[in-house]
């Protein structure tokens, strides 16, 4: 029995999907997350997929930190972030020096 319990268990985390949250990004960004995202999961990753948008878009609606409160919900419950290339609006943070992050 307990040989089955610990194989039952295993098997039930191999196919237990991890959740990510990802954005996909600024100017060639879409693109460079599509494929990853496509090789990521061919390569058999079992990935559950939280999308949000940060970024230029989100500064343009008038949210002048780049990102909604609804996203930063997302990333501290997947604690995992794939993103793509994002634009930084300038003096976005004193910290970062560039405008691409």
């Amino acid at each position: 029995m307990f040989c089955k319990s610990i194989i039952r268990s295993f098997a039930t985390q191999l196919t237990k999907k991890t959740p990510i949250t990802i954005a996909y990004g600024d100017g060639i960004g879409p693109e460079i997350m599509t494929a990853t995202v496509d090789i990521v999961q061919a390569a058999g990753a079992q990935l559950e997929l939280e999308t949000i948008e940060i970024g230029e878009k989100v500064y343009a609606r008038g949210i002048t930190s780049g990102i909604e409160d609804k996203s930063w919900d997302s990333l501290l419950r997947t604690k995992v972030f794939l993103k793509a290339r994002l634009y930084f609006i300038k003096n976005f943070h004193p910290r970062v020096k560039s405008h691409f992050l």
